[in-house]
């Protein structure tokens, strides 16, 4: 992972250098006075650019190359479906929102940890005789040392638990009865 960094800011820290060095020969022709100008003015130019060169680089090589999504299985000790409700109010005047969620425990490294995820953020599968719930934990390219991974936030992507344990339940209720 830290090498994928390091080549991005190899490049940069290369085109730093060379556009600096560009400022210095200016500055030796020109007199010192208005050579410590134009040595800042190419720093300030080569950092900008080069960190678009490397911010190029990184979005290229995650687009362009072969990239390996890695996941972690944990132990589901009891989940729980329902809604939070949020809401913003200013002066009297406000809205409310209800997003569906799961909550859940898991059982990570020994330990049993209280999870909240909102349902439309992950699916549920009835195919498991043993409950777990799936998470993915982080990305890398091939090759890793070019660049770094640009979607290697953790979050949970599945929940599965035995067949059955959902209730289907279809009512349509028109007339308010």
């Amino acid at each position: 992972m830290y090498a994928a960094v390091i080549i991005p800011a190899v490049l940069v820290g290369v085109c730093a250098v060379g556009f600096s060095a560009v400022g210095i020969s200016e500055a030796r022709e020109n007199g010192v006075a208005s050579g410590i100008g134009l040595v800042a003015f190419f720093t300030f130019v080569s950092a900008f650019f080069c960190t678009i060169l490397g911010l190029v680089i990184t979005i290229v090589a995650n687009v362009a190359t072969d990239h390996q999504d890695d996941y972690a299985a944990y132990g589901l000790e009891a989940i729980k479906d329902g809604n939070t409700i949020t809401g913003d109010f200013v002066l009297g005047t406000g809205i409310l929102t209800s997003n569906a969620t799961y909550t859940f425990y898991d059982n990570s490294n020994g330990a049993i940890h209280l999870e909240k995820v909102e349902a439309s953020d992950i699916a549920l599968y009835e195919d498991s005789a043993k409950p777990y719930v799936v998470e993915y934990i982080g990305c890398h390219l091939k090759p890793n040392w070019l660049a770094p991974c640009l979607t290697d936030d953790p979050r949970f992507v599945e929940i599965h638990v035995p067949p059955g344990s959902v209730k289907n339940q279809i009512n349509l209720d028109l007339n308010g009865n």
